[in-house]
């Protein structure tokens, strides 16, 4: 018997006023010693940037009851993360999770 399954691609374009790791270690440079930890972003942050990255969802059901899913996204990595999903350290990341779903109405 087959089991239902769902493959969704997201593409996604964000404007919010981030400050961008380029911007904010050129100014670490111009400024030594001003700030030592990752608070230098504020100093940098003025303006609107644009952030866009793509993701894709799959689940696959297993059972009437259960089903599996795996997400996983990229983004462009060039400014501040403001969503735990949009890890970015200057590179091209690929966060994912993955689980299992439970429906309701399972048996006890």
């Amino acid at each position: 018997m087959r089991r239902p399954g769902k493959i969704r691609v997201l593409a996604w374009r964000n404007r919010a006023v981030l400050a961008s790791f380029k911007d904010a270690l050129d100014w670490l440079k111009a400024n030594p010693g001003q700030y030592s930890d990752p608070s230098a972003l504020f100093a940098v942050r003025n303006g609107e940037k644009i952030k866009y990255g793509v993701g894709i969802n799959i689940e696959q059901a297993i059972n009437e009851h259960v089903g599996v899913f795996l997400r996983a996204m990229a983004t462009d990595g060039r400014t501040e993360t403001y969503a735990l999903t949009s890890w970015a350290d200057g590179r091209l990341r690929f966060p994912f999770s993955r689980g299992i779903l439970i429906h309701e109405g399972v048996p006890s």
